[in-house]
């Protein structure tokens, strides 16, 4: 009924107003995604309802923005969120009488998640990262958008190259497996060749959708691209330490430790409390076997670092200056 859709739509905009998320990096990676696509939002089918019927409202582009958001905070309990949408996309069919349907899964912090996308491709999801794809793909591209971490084992189809967005960084591939790091509020963006050829093009300005640079990576190279310099890297790694979140093993490189907490935050599942000015610019490296619990890891990092000493409750992680 009109009253029960306008009481929903009501609880709805509520929730956006209460989830803290990074709002930047979330609309430019989704306004880059959907250009890429070409596919026009129509309606939201929100998830949870019982008793067979849909909530559905009209979006806009800056609506469903807010929307994405909200899955980024909520998506623990909308572990996967559906939309119907309007769409074009090059060389589809137009004798087809039914719209795709976008999804988004979300695996939330201090979890891995497992998903197989239409084509058959494998994705392994890291903590608190998101993918966002069609139930059916083009006929001539397989297109999806990334924001934090996974690993793609991509189907084999030499007619539809499989490409990964993640705002700064697309990587393009036939048939491989290579692994991304693109969390939002990161520095830099990772794409890790394990098998096969793939290739990057990194640095994309939204204004004259002119990249920085592209590159084809071989097996154990790493791209790394600097989102703040502009600026981008290839180097060879150990591809056990770039795979080893996906054993439950914590491995860090020469990473300060305000990247050190960032990627605890992901994996444990609690909130990082912390003056950005109080912590040292050194770099370390650390290798924290599986199953060790924070506590544990954090009692290692003050014992190495000398430098914080943190306090730990049900949810947070407070970290002080040791003085």
């Amino acid at each position: 009924s009109k009253a029960k859709n306008e009481a929903l739509e009501s609880i709805w905009n509520e929730s956006l107003a209460e989830i803290d998320t990074d709002n930047e990096s979330a609309d430019e990676v989704f306004d880059r995604w959907l250009k890429n696509n070409r596919i026009g939002v129509d309606c939201l089918k929100k998830p949870g309802e019982t008793d067979g019927a849909s909530y559905e409202k009209t979006l806009t582009a800056s609506s469903y923005r807010s929307i994405l958001r909200v899955w980024q905070g909520v998506a623990a309990i909308l572990a996967v969120a559906v939309i119907s949408m309007a769409w074009l996309l090059a060389g589809h069919n137009s004798s087809e009488t039914s719209a795709p349907t976008m999804i988004q899964a979300f695996c939330p912090a201090g979890q891995i998640r497992n998903v197989i996308l239409p084509d058959g491709t494998q994705v392994i999801l890291n903590g608190a990262s998101t993918i966002t794809y069609l139930d059916r793909f083009a006929k001539d591209r397989r297109d999806v958008m990334l924001m934090g971490e996974a690993d793609f084992k991509v189907a084999k189809d030499a007619d539809r190259p499989f490409t990964v967005s993640t705002g700064d960084m697309d990587v393009t591939a036939l048939g491989t497996e290579f692994n991304i790091k693109a969390y939002p509020g990161s520095r830099t963006v990772a794409a890790t060749l394990v098998d096969g050829l793939v290739r990057v093009v990194y640095g994309t300005e939204e204004e004259n959708r002119v990249p920085v640079g592209n590159a084809e990576l071989h097996p154990a190279q790493q791209l790394l691209f600097d989102r703040s310099a502009r600026v981008a890297e290839i180097k060879d790694v150990n591809l056990n330490d770039i795979t080893a979140w996906q054993r439950g093993e914590l491995v860090f490189d020469n990473v300060t430790l305000y990247e050190i907490l960032n990627e605890l935050e992901n994996r444990f599942a609690h909130k990082f409390v912390y003056s950005l000015g109080a912590l040292p610019a050194d770099r370390y490296t650390f290798r924290f076997r599986k199953g060790m619990t924070l506590d544990e890891v954090m009692n290692v990092v003050e014992d190495v670092t000398g430098a914080v000493r943190c306090a730990i409750d049900d949810n947070t992680c407070n970290i002080y200056p040791n003085s």
